[in-house]
């Protein structure tokens, strides 16, 4: 998935590093639609990949509130690693309980594995962003029951 401002849409190198920066430091949703507008309005009708990029912050806060790390969608496999602290409380949490009740619950869909000493998920089959953020979203609303 090319998630990324092309060099055609935004040809400054330093405008393009400077807008990345923007939107890796956005952290409300509403602020990402801020965005979205100064984007259009400045470079026009923001291309697919750009579309796509945009797709990451949602799934970035979504991944966050479900403490993970870090997300990954590579090759129609969407990853997400849990905290690296084995110490966390948020192991002993009911949150994490949910969160594990949720993967069981879906299983073999989503698989649980350990590597190198990091508790992750993997889902298989995501083609997209989009497609990433609803399993978030899906995972996310079953935990708040």
């Amino acid at each position: 998935i090319d998630a990324l401002f092309p060099s055609d849409y935004i040809s400054s190198v330093s405008e393009r590093m400077s807008l990345y920066k923007e939107l890796e430091a956005i952290k409300e949703l509403d602020k990402l639609e801020i965005f979205r507008k100064k984007i259009i309005d400045i470079f026009g009708p923001m291309p697919k990949q750009t579309q796509e990029l945009l797709q990451t912050i949602p799934l970035r806060l979504a991944a966050g509130r479900m403490h993970f790390e870090k997300v990954i969608l590579k090759k129609n496999t969407f990853t997400g690693y849990f905290i690296g602290n084995s110490a966390s409380k948020f192991y002993q949490s009911d949150a994490f309980g949910k969160i594990l009740n949720f993967m069981q619950a879906n299983h073999p869909i989503i698989q649980l594995k350990e590597a190198n000493s990091k508790l992750l998920f993997i889902i298989h089959n995501v083609p997209t962003i989009k497609a990433a953020l609803h399993w978030m979203e899906k995972m996310e609303g079953y935990c708040s029951k």
